[in-house]
C-alpha cells in the first residue's frame, strides 16, 4: 500500500481511495464496453491532474510552477512539461487500432464494392482480406485480436462457415441516442461531482 499522503487528514486516505475506486469502476466498465483504451484514459487522467494543479498555482512563475505541479501530483517534471505543452497544442489522443481499421475498411477503394460500401472480406490471405487490412493498420496487434475486438464492439461479424468477415455497422460512432445519453450523463455527473467536491473542500464552519 502507498505511503500516507501528508496533505490528507489522519484516516482520510482510505476513504478517499474507496471513493476514487467507486468512481473509476463504472468509468472503466463504460470504456471497455465502448472500446476506449487504457492509454487514452490514462493520458486524460494525467492531463486532468496537471490541469487542476496548474490552476491551483496561478501566481507562480512558469519555471517554478512545473516543480510545484510535479510535487502536487506525483508526476515527474519531464512528464508535467510534456503535458503542459500538449495542453497548449491540444495534441491528438492515443491511437485506436479498431477505429483506424474501421476507417480504412470503409474508405479505401480496395475494400469497397461497386456501390462504395465496405466489402465482405475473406479472413485470411492476400489483399483484399481482413488479415491484409489489419496488417496495413498495425503489426503490433494480431489480426485475430483486432477481429475479436471489432466483434465485441458490435462492429463486425465473422461467418465461420465461409471464414469471411463483414461489417455490421456503417459508422464507428455512438448511435444518436447513445450520444445524447452520454452527453446527459457527462453533464449530470460533472455538475454533481463539482458540487460534491466544492462542499468537501470548503473550510469547515467554526462553532459559535
Amino acid at each position: 500500500m502507498a505511503d500516507p499522503d501528508p496533505h490528507l487528514l489522519p484516516g482520510e486516505q482510505p476513504a478517499l481511495l474507496d471513493a476514487a475506486r467507486a468512481l473509476l469502476q463504472p468509468l472503466a466498465r463504460l470504456a471497455v464496453a465502448r472500446g476506449l483504451t487504457h492509454a487514452t484514459v490514462d493520458e486524460m487522467l494525467r492531463a486532468a491532474f496537471v490541469e487542476r494543479a496548474h490552476a491551483a498555482y496561478p501566481q507562480l512563475l512558469a519555471h517554478r510552477r512545473v516543480s510545484r505541479i510535479s510535487a502536487a501530483t506525483g508526476i515527474n517534471r519531464r512528464e508535467v512539461t510534456r503535458l503542459l505543452e500538449a495542453r497548449r497544442s491540444r495534441s491528438a489522443p492515443a491511437r485506436s487500432y479498431p477505429s483506424e481499421l474501421f476507417a480504412r475498411w470503409t474508405t479505401h477503394p480496395d475494400y469497397l464494392d461497386a456501390d462504395g460500401r465496405a466489402r465482405s472480406l475473406p479472413r485470411l490471405g492476400a489483399a483484399p482480406s481482413f488479415e491484409a487490412l489489419a496488417h496495413s493498420v498495425t503489426r503490433d496487434m494480431h489480426p485475430r485480436s483486432l477481429l475479436e475486438e471489432l466483434i465485441r464492439l458490435g462492429l463486425a461479424e465473422h461467418d465461420e462457415a465461409a471464414d469471411s468477415v463483414a461489417l455490421s455497422r456503417a459508422a464507428f460512432a455512438p448511435r444518436g441516442d447513445d450520444a445524447r445519453r452520454l452527453a446527459l450523463l457527462t453533464a449530470r455527473l460533472g455538475e454533481l461531482l463539482d458540487a460534491a467536491v466544492d462542499e468537501l473542500l470548503a473550510p469547515a464552519a467554526k462553532p459559535d
